[in-house]
Parts: structure tokens; sequence; C-alpha cells
């Protein structure tokens, strides 16, 4: 048996206005600058992209451990930080 998967890529937008959003938002609620990365992995932006075409997008949620493999864990305290983001970003966006 062969199995394969593979999500589009999604490539960094240097002129992201909701990342732009996201980083007033973060440092009104935290009080200090946002770390943004970029990393290698099978988001579902690279699926949205592809079909939606030009539309700009952040990923970003709570710390999780051992995803995707028993045991795995979702720092509740990190979601409850992940969700008053989502509220302030979501009071900007106009």
């Amino acid at each position: 048996m062969e199995s394969s998967s593979a999500y589009p890529a999604w490539e960094y937008n240097k002129d992201s206005y909701i990342r732009d959003i996201f980083k007033g938002a973060y440092k009104e609620v935290y009080g200090k600058d946002i770390n943004i990365a970029a990393i290698h992995a099978g988001l579902e932006c690279g699926l949205f992209k592809e079909k939606f075409g030009d539309m700009d997008m952040v990923s970003f949620g709570p710390n999780m451990y051992g995803v995707h493999a028993p045991g795995e864990k979702l720092s509740i305290s990190s979601t409850e930080r992940t969700y008053n983001l989502l509220l302030k970003v979501l009071e900007r966006i106009q």
C-alpha cells in the first residue's frame, strides 16, 4: 500500500493586513510584542489559499503537546489567552 498527502504551499505575505491587526491586538492585550514565526507544517491555510486565491490569513492557536498521538494535550490557560486575543482582533477588524 502506498499513501501520500500534500498540503499546498502557503507563502509569507510581507504586506499582511491581518497580521498587522494581530500584532497590534496582542500588544494591547498583553503589553508586549508578539513572536511571529514561520514554520514548516501541514496547515489548512494552504488549502484555503488554493481554493480562495488571494486571501490574507494567519494561523494561530493555543499550546498543544503530542499532537495527533495518544496522550495529546492542550493548555487550558493558553486556550484562554488565544480566545482573548481573538476577541480583540475581531474588535479591530474593519
